[in-house]
């Protein structure tokens, strides 16, 4: 797999334990990477949701970005597409809740959604119960390539059956209209093996999203 993005920036904690898990398998390495290329692409095209203190992105500028701050990007739209997350150990349900501007945003989210789930991972579906379900509450209109990043997460996390049903909001595109701010270049933590997994309950209850967005709730 040739990476385009090394995720350096530590928004993502535990996303390369979805690269380890990922690289295990020949179509989920090329899955993975195309998925890459779809988010920074998307980061591109949404640069105008984004602003420094010079005013919001043009994609020239977005070009110049350094590869800390296009993940930074990266991030905070992922943050936008993504209204909630919700785990219900009592029912054995994980339920995610995409914004209407899903469309605009949708690899960046789902790499928001990879780094929750694997939050989940090793610990959900063996203390809670060994088949969850992921219920996707999604917008009309917001279903186009979804599927392929469904197949992607299922073949990545096998205990989970995936559900669709719809918000019953319309889908909409992104607009510049309350731009996120991009934070400036900052010094990357220091890199390190992969993370090590926290224990369960901390990871399910006590810890929030790294990227904000709108209602994003652990």
């Amino acid at each position: 797999m040739e990476r385009k993005i090394n995720w350096t920036s530590g928004r993502l904690d535990e996303i390369e334990l979805v690269y380890e898990k990922a690289l295990a398998g020949e179509r989920t390495a090329g899955e993975l990477e195309e998925l890459e290329e779809l988010a920074l692409s998307e980061a591109r095209a949404c640069c105008g949701a984004l602003k420094t203190k010079g005013g919001p992105l043009t994609p020239e500028e977005f070009d110049r970005l350094t590869p800390v701050q296009r993940e930074e990007a990266i991030c905070l739209l992922g943050g936008l597409g993504l209204s909630e997350l919700k785990a219900d150990p009592a029912e054995g349900t994980i339920t995610v809740r995409f914004s209407p501007v899903i469309q605009s945003v949708l690899g960046c989210t789902v790499f928001q959604l990879l780094n929750r789930l694997e939050k989940l991972d090793g610990g959900f579906h063996l203390l809670v119960s060994d088949r969850a379900k992921l219920n996707l509450l999604v917008p009309l209109g917001g279903k186009k390539g979804l599927f392929r990043w469904e197949m992607l997460i299922l073949e990545l996390y096998p205990w989970l059956s995936v559900h669709e049903s719809s918000s019953r909001e319309p889908a909409v595109p992104l607009s510049a209209e309350g731009a996120l701010t991009l934070p400036e270049t900052r010094t990357p933590p220091p890199s390190a093996a992969a993370p090590k997994k926290r224990p369960f309950w901390k990871r399910l209850f006590g810890q929030r999203s790294a990227a904000p967005g709108p209602s994003v709730r652990p």
